[in-house]
């Protein structure tokens, strides 16, 4: 399944910022000292595996953060600043100094899970504060995806409602959409869209507008889908509101994340298991830049 970003509660209190964000020409610190080192070109982390462990920040327009696997540190503006972008601890990015592009990893995990086959490591992007209303895009480049590896963007409650963009490596010309209310796995929802030269490379600009009404998904700022919310009428709880809508803050999230090793039904829709017959086989999404308009 999608891996969530460790303490989640990050975006409490903190209201939705808008601006645009890249990741290049950054420079590192280590134990959030500021004690930086320089680094050109593409990069990991400075054990050179992409991983940490501890964590580590990126600066320029933006901030990335790499959670901590232990003793986090206290969610505030001085380590966590409006601009902050978060990755999962075990995560694995490199950064194009020159485009200012962030590669984000699946890689093998190493270790063979207790179904005896090999898993992937995802990798998880996302945002330090949440997005109500509002909209969020992202230039995109899933070329890296095969059978089995699921490319995602998403805004995502700790109550569960969610808005998903999701790539799949069983069909790499297409992108689905899907959203969901109170983290009820109503999948009948889910709908593909057919996108011409995704499976060839390149990047595409990705976007959700989200009001009190509707949902909006746009392809290179061309509407592939909308949904309203009196659409959906759903009285019975969990469903406060009575609307099968999703109405609750959420964190922005993009990753790489392995579906082959998710239950059957999630398995088949992402195109079976992950070939992992290579331990250094990685697979990749990269994003150019996001842009959060909050309103």
């Amino acid at each position: 399944m999608r891996p969530r970003l460790a303490g989640r509660g990050a975006g409490d209190g903190y209201a939705c910022v808008s601006g645009n964000y890249t990741f290049g020409n950054a420079t590192l610190a280590l134990n959030g000292t500021g004690v930086g080192i320089a680094m050109g070109g593409n990069k990991t982390d400075v054990n050179g595996t992409g991983m940490n462990d501890t964590w580590a920040i990126v600066t320029r327009a933006t901030t990335i953060v790499r959670e901590p696997v232990t003793n986090p540190p206290p969610f505030n503006e001085t380590i966590y600043p409006a601009s902050t972008w978060r990755v999962n601890p075990e995560g694995k990015y490199s950064i194009n100094e020159t485009t200012g592009a962030l590669t984000m990893v699946l890689r093998h995990s190493l270790i063979p899970a207790t179904s005896g086959r090999y898993e992937g490591v995802a990798t998880t992007l996302g945002w330090s504060r949440r997005v109500g209303f509002g909209k969020v895009r992202a230039e995109m480049d899933v070329g890296g995806v095969a059978s089995g590896v699921v490319g995602a963007m998403v805004i995502a409650a700790p109550e569960g409602d969610e808005i998903d963009f999701e790539w799949v490596g069983a069909n790499t010309s297409q992108v689905w959409t899907n959203w969901f209310r109170s983290g009820i796995p109503e999948y009948g929802r889910g709908m593909a869209h057919e996108i011409p030269g995704v499976d060839k490379g390149g990047s595409h600009e990705y976007g959700i507008e989200w009001t009190e009404d509707l949902i909006r998904w746009s392809v290179d700022s061309v509407p592939v889908r909308t949904i309203y919310r009196v659409q959906y009428p759903r009285p019975d709880p969990p469903y406060d509101g009575g609307w099968l809508f999703p109405t609750r803050r959420g964190d922005v999230e993009i990753g790489v994340w392995d579906g082959g090793s998710s239950n059957e039904g999630t398995r088949e829709w992402a195109g079976g298991f992950v070939d992992w017959g290579d331990a250094g086989q990685e697979y990749w999404v990269k994003v150019g830049w996001v842009k959060v308009e909050c309103w």
